[in-house]
């Protein structure tokens, strides 16, 4: 092992502290004694001018360690010099940072009307002593020797700075100027300690280094000069490697601050395992992505399905962000998580757009009427707050751009007003100046999702006839229903996920668990009696139905294409709840509104709905909701079938969204035929295979009548199905399509026959270009565009 002079001279200072017959320094704690013997014995006068004489030999300590320069030199002088360090930092970090006691003993020459608990004198001396240890341990230090040499010297150093940090006041009274030195010399700390951290990457001292970055940061909380949430950006916009923040979070004393650093670092690692498998943007030069997409076509659309695939995640990821910030802790929290959210959902509508005209579509003035315009307002917000944290953490950074967005904008009228396509480079200067503002002024994992899904704008046509002329943006308040304290059958809410089918499916941790950024999350669906139900149920049977069939769920099985069942409770108020696992990741239509498919990922997706929808069928129990909303693509990757709210072993007439509904749900059912939940799935899963295939609805019409005489009147060839079977590249895509949809539900395939033919046609459908019939069908206006279908129509 290499020579620690630090150890040695430590194991010499412990052995004359027990040996009893030190010199020097000794003299300090002989002197605390002292006064602490004559406060018992004479009074606070004497043991004051005690403590007069204990903070003299204090200074003098310091400035004897004031005159030592360390270094990692092997000679004579640079060996004292080290361990004469170790021993003059021992002592002062046991007698005058660790016990706190002779600033007690100087605190009582405080007048009774005083309530002050900083010593101005002392501060002196804490501001010499901090010095002299930054000096150490900054950038004199980081020059040195990698790994470092003599560990016990530095680690002493650093332990006293923890001390230092951990006994300071800012409580001067009157005096504010040293409150604001007090606050400096954190501030100073802070800043030179993550600069040392985010060099020593694989420094044994890695660990002491981060413990004295947080308790400066938890020091700023104490003292109320900044919030949990300050000390998040901050953390973040400076030291943004996820291991060092997981280290920091590690480190924190802070309950809040340890949260908000730990989740940030879970994201920011996403983020980052993202970008290794090749899912990232690249950091700069958006004009270089665009000429990326321009080698080959089949490299363009694998290209493009991984980033939209990337973009997804790393949106989801932002979403679950928002969910893992402390609740409650402070008001600035909230307004992050706030900024936090509105970036999210301006970014999933900016990722899900069709066409440049769908991003700038105006509306009443409000900040998100359209999706650039949310944009803009969350990076704007979040730059704002990211700012004014690092200014109450010392830092003085330059004042946020305002207007990112606006040259974009502007190159989209300009691009819509000339009505002509290829207008990447147009609008590449724009994107690039987003994409370097985004990263000048918010924290870096952020920016990258930034970096991940603008650049997408370059490949967008100007207009498209199928995209909506704008982009709406999702809002999910709580209902008004909920009790205010959001426990709903033992299950506490955090927020809602999203409208299901004749139901509100909410995000839960058990009550008890509320509060633990660790506990197991839940997916608890409330059933709502609607329009859709009220066409066919009364409101009683409705509820009686909903609990009869959430039964039948305890007989499923576990399986990977399944979301688990965890419980039923039909007697909680104010509704009954269905409790099921929670599935993050990438909802299947958020996939095909990126586009996000390859033909070979699409008979992926395919095979495993099939495989779900096996294992249901073998316990006779049906989903009877399949559509692209119920489908997450786990870890963005496996398809899992999710909100049972309808499954069971009964179809309910009349309940089913538009486009999946088989005839039988709309009360169509050939004579002598009992219709069976099984084969309605099979149906539902015919209609979703073709939009996975093709990226289109089979069905589109502008009222649900138009839907549903659509679904009663063919027999497994309507016009977009019989375009793929007439083509012979396409054929038995077409005859697999049509053992889905026929008319009969006796003549409709089994999921299990469903896989073997997929098997079988899987090498002719990997080997085309997705979509599949891309262009005829908005040709001949038969199939439908992608639209969000989460409802029930």
């Amino acid at each position: 092992h290499a020579r620690d002079d630090g150890l040695a001279a430590l194991a010499r200072v412990v052995h004359r502290d027990l040996s009893m017959d030190g010199a020097g320094v000794a003299l300090l704690r002989g002197a605390l004694d002292g006064a602490v013997a004559a406060f018992v014995e004479t009074g606070p006068r004497e043991a004051h001018g005690r403590a007069l004489e204990a903070y003299a030999l204090a200074a003098e300590v310091v400035g004897a360690l004031e005159e030592i320069e360390l270094s990692d030199l092997d000679d004579g002088q640079s060996t004292a010099a080290r361990r004469a360090a170790v021993g003059l930092v021992r002592e002062l970090d046991a007698e005058l940072l660790g016990s706190g006691l002779l600033k007690s003993l100087l605190l009582l020459s405080r007048r009774p009307s005083e309530d002050a608990t900083g010593v101005a004198s002392l501060d002196d001396l804490d501001e010499r002593l901090a010095r002299w240890l930054l000096r150490a341990e900054g950038p004199a230090a980081r020059a040195r020797a990698s790994p470092p040499l003599h560990v016990t010297v530095h680690q002493r150093n650093l332990r006293a700075l923890i001390h230092l940090i951990d006994g300071e006041s800012t409580d001067f009274g009157g005096e504010p100027e040293l409150k604001a030195r007090v606050l400096a010399r954190w501030t100073g700390a802070i800043g030179v300690l993550l600069d040392r951290l985010r060099a020593d990457r694989g420094s044994s001292l890695r660990r002491a280094i981060a413990a004295s970055v947080a308790r400066g940061l938890d020091a700023l909380v104490r003292e109320g000069a900044a919030d949990a949430a300050d000390i998040f950006l901050h953390a973040a916009m400076r030291g943004g490697d996820p291991d060092d923040l997981e280290v920091l979070g590690e480190a924190s004393m802070h309950p809040d601050v340890a949260q908000l650093l730990r989740a940030y670092a879970r994201f920011a690692r996403g983020g980052r395992e993202g970008g290794a498998r090749g899912g990232r943007a690249p950091d700069s030069d958006a004009a270089v992505s665009v000429r990326s997409t321009r080698q080959g076509s089949l490299d363009a659309e694998l290209a493009e399905a991984e980033r939209a695939r990337a973009a997804l995640e790393r949106i989801a990821a932002l979403d679950a962000l928002v969910t893992a910030l402390p609740a409650g802790a402070s008001q600035r929290t909230e307004i992050v998580r706030g900024a936090l959210a509105r970036l999210a959902r301006a970014l999933g509508a900016v990722n899900t757009a069709g066409a440049l005209s769908a991003l700038t579509g105006a509306g009443d003035g409000d900040a998100d009427a359209s999706p650039l315009s949310a944009l803009e307002d969350a990076l704007a917000r979040l730059a704002q707050l990211t700012a004014g944290a690092r200014r109450r953490c010392g830092e003085h950074p330059a004042s946020a751009p305002a207007g990112a967005t606006e040259p974009l904008r502007l190159a989209i009228e300009v691009a819509l007003q000339e009505e002509e396509e290829g207008v990447e480079m147009g609008v590449a200067a724009p994107v690039e100046a987003l994409v370097s503002a985004a990263r000048a002024s918010i924290p870096g994992a952020l920016a990258d999702v930034v970096a991940l899904v603008v650049p997408r704008i370059m490949r967008l046509p100007v207009r498209r006839p199928s995209a909506p002329g704008s982009v709406t943006l999702p809002e999910q308040p709580l209902p008004a229903w909920l009790p205010n304290r959001r426990t709903l059958g033992g299950f506490y809410v955090h927020r809602q996920l999203g409208g299901g089918s004749l139901g509100t499916v909410f995000v839960v941790t058990r009550t008890e668990e509320r509060h633990d950024p660790s506990a197991e999350r839940f997916a608890l669906k409330v059933p709502e009696y609607d329009h859709t139900a009220a066409r066919s149920v009364s409101e009683a049977d409705f509820l009686r139905l909903f609990r009869e069939e959430a039964g039948a769920l305890l007989s499923l099985p576990d399986h990977p294409n399944l979301a688990g069942f965890v419980t039923f409770d039909a007697g909680a108020r104010p509704k009954p709840i269905l409790v099921m696992e929670l599935i993050e990741g990438i909802r299947c239509d958020k996939l095909l509104d990126a586009r996000g498919l390859t033909s070979r990922s699409a008979v992926a997706l395919l095979d495993g709905i099939l495989a779900g929808l096996e294992a249901m069928h073998a316990v006779g129990v049906g989903h009877l909701d399949i559509k692209p909303t119920n489908v997450i693509l786990r870890g963005g990757r496996e398809p899992v079938l999710v909100d049972f709210g309808l499954a069971g072993r009964h179809i309910r007439p009349g309940c089913a969204t538009g486009c999946y509904g088989a005839p039988e749900i709309w009360g169509v059912v050939p004579p002598g035929v009992t219709p069976t939940p099984l084969t309605a799935d099979v149906y539902s899963f015919g209609c979703l295979a073709y939009e996975l295939l093709t990226g289109r609805t089979l069905f589109d019409g502008p009222t649900e009548v138009a839907l549903i005489t659509a679904h009663v009147t063919h027999d497994g060839l309507p016009a977009p199905v019989k375009r793929l079977a007439d083509d012979a590249r396409t054929a038995d895509i077409g005859a697999f399509l049509y053992a889905c949809l026929r008319h009969n539900p006796r003549d409709r395939a089994t999921a299990s026959s469903l896989r073997e033919m997929l098997l079988r046609i899987t090498g002719q459908l990997a080997d085309l270009r997705w979509p599949l019939d891309d262009g005829r069908a908005a040709r001949h206006g038969v199939a439908g565009s992608r639209k969000s279908h989460t409802g029930n129509s």
